[in-house]
């Protein structure tokens, strides 16, 4: 059934046991070259973080799903499942219109870009599973339990969004996102982690409201329904409403000697992007003399788009800053208004403490070692 904005059904159960109706013998190479969007029952299977995870990645992306172009998630004959499959397709169909449309993001060796999801996966959990010598890259997408009823990470478009924007980051830049093991791990970490998981916010929310033309009623929380008692995970407008820093006072310093694992969240990644999320709702909401917004949701996404492209996998906020300056430099050059876009966009970066002399390693690794003191003398808030 539809509750809210969630499609709520315990599909894992079902699926774990029975075919879903809409699983077919996948197309041939030849048959399939022109479809760009492919959505795979994973059948329950366990992705969790376990022996289990080795085990049952070989399985993936899981059984074919093919859909009937004539039926919609609206279709209030269809039960939840099924509700989720098309709701699933749908939501990875529109990303994938957004990236070639609005971004026009071609891949780098002019290949076809092919959008791969699997559903119903075991895992309280999405992520971006980056391509591998025996497996393209893909989308997986698990199920939170919320209040005891299972509501699918694939039904929420921004959800969906932030996943593939995690591929376009790593596809433009050379991020790393959720397999961090080999030897592009350790981009995935930090000040740099923060940043592949502040890109994929930001073109996340950009692609959820874009059809919003009033940007007062942007909807600037991520993942709505999928927190703790079904709360957001993330709100770009209010960093601090679901626990993230939104200035670089309160960034959280880590010891260089410090590991990046799970249990530190990579040494902060999804606790310090709050601090660059706030850039862009900066920017967006930003409104010149006559309190007219000065830039328009395809600009920005544009913006960030061209500045994706300058960065490495070890960019840090200040070179965000910078890559974001330049986009605009060559975006604007003919704009007669250019100085005052240029002045909205780094003071959108100096609200929160982000500029070309952001700290340096030294400085870096003084706050590292402060924050230890301070922790073992049980006076720092805790990073989560």
């Amino acid at each position: 059934m539809i509750q809210g904005n969630f499609i709520q059904a315990d599909c894992i159960h079902r699926l774990s046991s029975l075919m879903c109706p809409h699983e077919i013998e996948e197309k041939n190479d030849a048959e399939a070259e022109n479809l760009t969007v492919k959505i795979y029952n994973f059948g329950g299977r366990d992705l969790e973080e376990t022996d289990d995870f080795s085990k049952n990645k070989k399985f993936l992306p899981g059984k074919y799903l093919s859909f009937k172009p004539d039926i919609t998630y609206l279709d209030a004959n269809l039960s939840g499942c099924d509700k989720q499959c098309l709701k699933a397709h749908t939501n990875v169909t529109n990303v994938a219109q957004f990236i070639n449309d609005v971004l026009q993001h071609t891949s780098s060796n002019g290949e076809e870009v092919i959008y791969i999801s699997s559903i119903n996966c075991k895992l309280n959990n999405a992520g971006w599973l980056k391509p591998l010598s025996d497996r393209p890259a893909q989308t997986i997408f698990g199920q939170c339990n919320v209040n005891g009823q299972l509501r699918s990470y694939a039904v929420a478009q921004d959800m969906v969004a932030h996943e593939f924007f995690h591929g376009l980051n790593y596809q433009t830049v050379g991020f790393d996102s959720l397999e961090r093991s080999g030897r592009h791990g350790f981009d995935y970490r930090g000040e740099s982690g923060s940043l592949d998981e502040s890109y994929a916010d930001i073109f996340a929310i950009l692609f959820s409201n874009y059809n919003e033309l009033n940007i007062q009623q942007w909807i600037w929380e991520i993942g709505q329904g999928f927190g703790e008692e079904g709360r957001p995970i993330r709100d770009l407008s209010n960093p601090s409403k679901y626990n993230q820093p939104e200035h670089m006072d309160h960034y959280c310093y880590y010891s260089p000697l410090e590991r990046a694992e799970k249990h530190n969240d990579w040494l902060g990644v999804h606790y310090n992007s709050g601090i660059h999320n706030k850039v862009a709702y900066n920017l967006l909401t930003c409104k010149n003399a006559s309190g007219e917004y000065i830039f328009d949701a395809r600009t920005v996404a544009i913006i960030f788009y061209l500045a994706l492209k300058d960065l490495r996998p070890t960019s840090l906020f200040k070179d965000s800053y910078i890559a974001v300056q330049q986009a605009a430099k060559t975006l604007f050059r003919n704009d007669p208004h250019m100085r005052e876009k240029l002045k909205a966009i780094s003071e959108a970066f100096k609200k929160v403490g982000i500029d070309d002399s952001s700290p340096g390693i030294l400085k870096r690794i003084r706050y590292a070692i402060l924050r230890a003191w301070s922790r073992s003398r049980g006076h720092s808030r805790t990073c989560e």
